[in-house]
């Protein structure tokens, strides 16, 4: 009897618990693509870690703290560690509106260039505020989704085109057009009523609000991006054993390239969507990227003026891309 009691106990006992367990806040809802990333490289810890660390994703802003309040609530520890975009964090880090800047990075390859140049200086301001980035993953791009096909930047006078920041409605007034800044919950109204001409976005959120039933095709300007990244505390970091916190930052190194495919791959399925659904869908005319790059390096420009921090990661990425700032 006391044999068999025995064996019910072994066999019978919960698992034990694991021996780090965090709570980790992402803004975005659990089906968007940057949940389920964060979700896999949960998972892949958790499997390395054979259990004993637990990153509890919790999605949708579940916790109660949003996008601009996250970079403050990892610094002071409320969260060990989180999702947000660097962006967000603009106000408190003023060189991280670098990541927003329009026309700079026309694809995954320039943006690749942009982040290695970046990410020191980016890590640096980051130590300062107690965190560390632990990968960092671009949104699929944003393009220009038009009433009428654009064939030269004549065609671009005064259109009406939504943007989401004040980087975008610039970038978009030095092409001659008339935009709109506006948030995306007035996007679908506005084009129903004949309001826009035009919406800056990306292919995914053009798929999401059926854009074929408003507008003609898509224009591959690619004139901005933005990112999302995971964050850790240092503290919390540099509280783990050496083996956990192997695990955390190897883990990171190891996946982040799979996580760009990722975003690459749902900016190329969103394009085919939007052809499969009758939109036309063609690179820009090269008038309208000619001047797209004047464009950007006035923007570029204007930004290190007012941040002159962010100089010398713009002319060393100018430099290695073969750009001039002229």
């Amino acid at each position: 009897m006391a044999r068999n009691s025995l064996f019910c106990m072994m066999l019978c006992s919960p698992a034990a618990a694991a021996e780090v367990e965090w709570e980790l806040p992402v803004q975005w809802p659990e089906s968007n693509f940057m949940t389920e990333i964060i979700r896999e490289y949960a998972a892949e810890v958790e499997s390395r870690s054979n259990g004993e660390i637990q990153l509890n994703v919790q999605s949708g802003g579940a916790l109660g703290v949003t996008g601009p309040d996250l970079m403050g609530a990892i610094r002071s520890g409320v969260f060990k560690i989180g999702e947000y975009s660097l962006a967000q964090a603009v106000g408190e880090v003023p060189i991280f509106g670098l990541e927003r800047l329009p026309g700079l990075y026309e694809d995954y390859e320039a943006f690749a260039v942009f982040q290695a140049v970046a990410e020191p200086y980016f890590q640096k301001e980051l130590a300062e505020n107690n965190q560390l980035m632990l990968f960092n993953v671009p949104w699929p791009w944003t393009h220009v989704h038009t009433s009428i096909p654009i064939d030269s930047l004549a065609d671009m006078e005064g259109m009406k085109i939504r943007t989401f920041d004040p980087f975008g409605t610039s970038f978009y007034q030095k092409l001659g057009a008339s935009p709109i800044q506006m948030p995306w919950a007035e996007v679908l109204p506005a084009l129903a009523s004949g309001a826009l001409d035009g919406v800056h976005t990306s292919a995914s959120s053009a798929v999401d609000g059926k854009f074929w039933e408003f507008l003609q095709g898509t224009e591959l300007l690619g004139p901005q991006t933005s990112t999302s990244g995971l964050f850790i505390n240092l503290n919390a970091l540099n509280g783990l054993s050496e083996e956990h916190r192997e695990i955390i930052l190897s883990t990171a190194q190891d996946m982040q390239v799979g996580f760009w495919l990722r975003s690459q791959s749902d900016e190329n399925n969103k394009i085919s969507e939007l052809t499969s659904n009758g939109m036309y869908v063609e690179p820009a005319p090269n008038d309208v990227k000619e001047r797209a790059n004047l464009a950007a390096n006035e923007i570029a420009e204007e930004f290190v003026e007012s941040t002159p921090a962010a100089r010398e990661i713009v002319e060393k990425y100018f430099t290695l891309r073969g750009r001039t700032s002229d």
